[in-house]
């Protein structure tokens, strides 16, 4: 469910960002956020509040291939923190996220 929340908060905010890839994976959701074709955010969305460097296989992986796009996850943790240089953003600072990115 959150992951619907937070695709819907994509599709919700006015932007150019658009929404160009979303892929079940085994314990979230990926989602690619693209700006004229080019990808700006990459994000996987957990439903779990507990958080560890496993989580962070899938953004590295990305990353690895694509260094300049940002990276994050969102979960419902009551605040946000910085994992191993990634940040696990909370559902309210991914939504002002969005905004910041328009």
């Amino acid at each position: 469910m959150l992951d619907e929340v937070c695709i819907e908060e994509v599709q919700r905010v006015p932007s150019p960002l658009r929404l160009t890839s979303s892929s079940q994976r085994h314990r979230g959701r990926g989602l690619l956020l693209t700006r004229s074709g080019n990808p700006v955010l990459a994000c996987e969305i957990k439903s779990s509040k507990n958080i560890t460097p496993i989580a962070l296989k899938g953004l590295r992986s990305f990353a690895s291939e694509h260094p300049h796009v940002e990276c994050i996850i969102v979960a419902p943790v009551d605040r946000s923190f910085l994992l191993e240089n990634v940040e696990v953003l909370s559902v309210t600072d991914y939504f002002h996220r969005l905004k910041g990115l328009t």
